[in-house]
């Protein structure tokens, strides 16, 4: 990775879930998977950080923060795919494949496309 260049990372996964439980989980996640990109030196675009929006707002939908979101798939060098099933995240892949984004599953291969090492 050049010294100049931070790649862009656009976050994709399951976030809503059954109850608020399973929410809070899947927000964990993204956000363990957002500071390990970061320390790598990416930068991040994660949705999971709408949850304080949400709590501020409260009047926006699932489909307001879609919409939002989704326009940040645009502009990203890459898409990271967490795990889990998720109509949403089909979506923003479909969308980053539309744009030809690089979309990956394992963040050992987003490291490698972008030439970044990881220890061991």
């Amino acid at each position: 990775m050049s010294e100049n260049y931070t790649p862009c990372v656009y976050l994709a996964g399951p976030l809503s879930g059954i109850d608020a439980c399973t929410y809070l989980q899947n927000v964990n996640r993204f956000v363990v998977v957002d500071r390990q990109l970061r320390a790598l030196g990416f930068a991040v675009y994660d949705p999971a950080l709408d949850l304080i929006v949400g709590i501020y707002d409260g009047e926006m939908g699932y489909e307001d923060f879609f919409d939002s979101n989704v326009a940040w798939v645009g502009r990203s060098d890459a898409l990271l795919r967490i795990p889990g099933p998720s109509a949403g995240a089909d979506r923003e892949v479909e969308r980053a494949e539309e744009l030809l984004i690089p979309v990956f599953a394992e963040v050992y291969d987003l490291c490698a496309y972008f030439d970044v090492k990881v220890s061991a």
